[in-house]
């Protein structure tokens, strides 16, 4: 559980990081999508996707994310036999065309 909550606090930072990064693009006015994969098991995919969406929308609130950028959280399973995280980061990169990665977050045992 320790874990779990570690990687929810690094997401959180890597959230906070991302209109510093970007704000180059934002003088421009353009339309600003980032594409975040996550590979995680299905219960913590859930989990995952809700932090996500609060924090997204708690920096939208207090003026952090501007109206013209938008964070799109893709969530697939990842955590079962050997090799299927890899196949699923192929998956985020090839197909859905993602910007950056999260996970894979899985327990052993």
């Amino acid at each position: 559980m320790l874990t779990n909550f570690w990687n929810f606090q690094f997401i959180f930072i890597i959230f906070c990081w991302i209109p510093i990064v970007f704000s180059q693009e934002d003088e421009k006015n353009e339309q600003i999508t980032l594409r975040i994969g996550s590979i995680s098991s299905k219960e913590n995919g859930k989990m995952l996707a809700s932090i996500m969406d609060m924090a997204k929308k708690k920096m939208i609130e207090q003026g952090v994310l501007g109206k013209n950028f938008d964070i799109e959280v893709i969530n697939v399973e990842g955590c079962g036999a050997s090799f299927e995280g890899v196949a699923a980061a192929a998956s985020l990169y090839h197909v859905q065309h993602i910007d950056a990665f999260f996970g894979p977050f899985c327990a052993k045992g």
